[in-house]
């Protein structure tokens, strides 16, 4: 999104289409190298249990496990366990270690498809929010969440026991890199 708006294909709002259907991103504040992007994710329709642990999908499915000492979870090979368990064998699932401290949510991700842990991913902080509120371990609806690879923003409304809307991921971006290659 900011990098589209840098070269200039859109201005602050932009749609589109992601293989979970329509979304809608917004700039909502930048400066030279920096931006803070939202992006609207889909409805969240049901939240199930699972030996006390929480399946949803939020864009892709996920697995969402509270845990107590995050750091020493060997994500690896703990989420390769479960994302190759039954029934997700076939097609597997992602698999969210999450830990409360305070009013903020630390996760760690083991995604399918890359078959290892990844420093952030968007679909999985936000299954461990709603996790989270679904669990009735918070009350919050706008949630801060820590990750290896940064701190992210959860926002969502809950009308019944397990269906979610106006579902918004929110976090800092950053330019990097500009270069030119000559050929």
């Amino acid at each position: 999104m900011f990098f589209a708006q840098k070269l200039g294909i859109i201005q602050d709002e932009a749609h589109f289409l992601a293989v979970d259907g329509r979304h809608r991103a917004v700039i909502r504040h930048r400066q030279e190298r920096t931006a803070f992007i939202g992006l609207q994710m889909k409805d969240v329709e049901g939240v199930e249990e699972k030996d006390g642990n929480w399946i949803l999908n939020t864009g892709s499915p996920h697995y969402v496990k509270f845990v107590e000492q995050i750091s020493l979870i060997d994500v690896e090979s703990e989420g390769k366990k479960i994302r190759q368990s039954e029934p997700f064998t076939e097609k597997g699932i992602n698999v969210n270690f999450v830990e409360k401290r305070s009013s903020r949510l630390h996760v760690r991700t083991y995604e399918r498809g890359v078959e290892a842990e990844t420093l952030s991913c968007g679909t999985g902080v936000t299954a461990s929010a709603i996790a989270s509120h679904f669990a009735k371990l918070s009350t919050q609806t706008n949630v801060t969440i820590k990750t290896p690879g940064g701190e992210l923003e959860v926002s969502f409304e809950n009308h019944t026991k397990g269906t979610y809307s106006n579902v918004w991921l929110s976090g800092e971006v950053a330019w990097v890199f500009s270069g030119q290659i000559e050929i």
